[in-house]
């Protein structure tokens, strides 16, 4: 009888620790899936955070290159457009 108990007992310890051993793999896999998961959403949101930047730092830039051409023009020919014009 005590060994048939003894028998039982180290039984249960071999499927506590299994099913310990389950739950950390299983914990373990979900976080470094979540933190994988995390990182290709920050990777992306960084890519297309910095493409949008730079749309606008070009349009920005393509605006003003613009305004500024035009303001040198018409001061390097200040009777176009019909202003002084015989």
């Amino acid at each position: 009888m005590h060994y048939f108990a003894l028998k039982i007992g180290s039984v249960v310890v071999v499927v506590a620790v299994g099913v310990v051993v389950v739950v950390v793999v299983v914990v373990v896999v979900v976080v470094v899936v979540g933190v994988v998961i995390v990182g290709v959403v920050v990777a992306v949101v960084v890519v297309v955070v910095i493409d949008v930047v730079g749309d606008i730092k070009e349009g920005v830039l393509h605006v003003i290159g613009e305004n500024v051409l035009s303001i040198v023009y018409s001061i390097k020919n200040p009777f176009v457009d019909g202003f002084g014009s015989s």
